[in-house]
């Protein structure tokens, strides 16, 4: 699972499928409609026991948002790898977008990217720990 920001969701998907062609089930999971939420989710599901794996892309908002739902869908799974893209935006380790990744989000690795310099406090590496530590 990669969560990033909206802006480079489109550049994560176009860039995964010329890095992995062979990876065939890369999912765009933001702003996807209502109607469609829990579909998409099954078919990640499904997906994964067809093809062994499966890349989902999404955004912080659409993880704080609908944090219920992707914890329901996805209980009974652990994720190979999450990848957090401007991962300073979990240092705040009280901010809903930290709590909700932390509860909806079972990973075996995590890996944060940011390029934001960290300002000499040692709470907002611990919010960046929090994370790996669910």
């Amino acid at each position: 699972m990669i969560v990033a920001p909206v802006s480079v969701i489109m550049t994560w998907v176009k860039e995964l499928k010329k890095w992995t062609p062979n990876c065939k089930n890369v999912i765009n999971y933001h702003n996807v409609n209502t109607s469609d939420r829990r579909r998409t989710l099954r078919s990640v599901n499904d997906g994964v026991k067809r093809n062994g794996s499966a890349v989902i892309i999404t955004s912080y908002g659409t993880i704080q948002a609908q944090a219920d739902l992707i914890q329901k869908e996805f209980k009974d799974t652990t994720f190979d790898l999450i990848i957090l893209d401007e991962g300073h935006k979990i240092k705040n380790t009280k901010a809903k977008t930290t709590n909700s990744l932390r509860s909806a989000i079972k990973a075996r690795s995590k890996f944060a990217l940011t390029g934001t310099p960290i300002m000499n406090r040692i709470n907002e590496m611990w919010g960046k720990r929090i994370i790996s530590m669910y």
